[in-house]
């Protein structure tokens, strides 16, 4: 989630490979992020792998925001930040880091990343309908993105 100025985010991050966060090349972890104009705070990386089922929360209580990260149903990481700047911008992203070439991104069975029941809600019960815009912003690697309805979101690259 994303303030409209663009200079806050907090997000729970699918990520392959190294980051600032730390990490190994040519394997996945997850892990949750706040980012701001003077300051950035992370979770330590939890490894995943290919076929694990991923979840995330990412609710508002009060003035605090909360990410909590699911692997297999199980929590297994969370992050709290208060006071921020109200979002008003979600994305789905797919991070890569250390790509050079096509032949970095991981090989078969994995060729890609689906993202699945997304659910946004105001209230605990009030679930709101929105659209995704797709952006590309990687240009080689034949990456696509195709979101089907509100819920599924799927980045593929050969």
């Amino acid at each position: 989630m994303e303030n409209i100025a663009a200079d806050n985010i907090i997000q729970p991050v699918l990520q392959y490979g190294q980051s600032a966060a730390g990490g190994q090349p040519n394997q996945w972890y997850i892990g949750s992020w706040y980012v701001g104009q003077n300051s950035s705070y992370h979770t330590n990386l939890t490894s995943v792998s290919p076929g694990d089922v991923l979840g995330g929360v990412m609710r508002l209580e009060a003035d605090i925001f909360y990410i909590e990260s699911y692997v297999n149903g199980e929590l297994v990481q969370s992050l709290s930040m208060k006071n921020l700047p109200a979002p008003d911008s979600i994305q789905v992203v797919l991070e890569a880091y250390g790509i050079t070439s096509c032949r970095d991104y991981p090989e078969e069975p994995v060729k890609y990343a689906k993202f699945y029941d997304m659910l946004i809600a105001d209230t605990p019960d009030h679930f709101i309908n929105f659209n995704w815009t797709i952006w590309n912003n990687l240009k080689d690697c034949h990456t696509t993105t195709q979101c089907t309805g509100t819920n599924v979101c799927e980045i593929k690259y050969l």
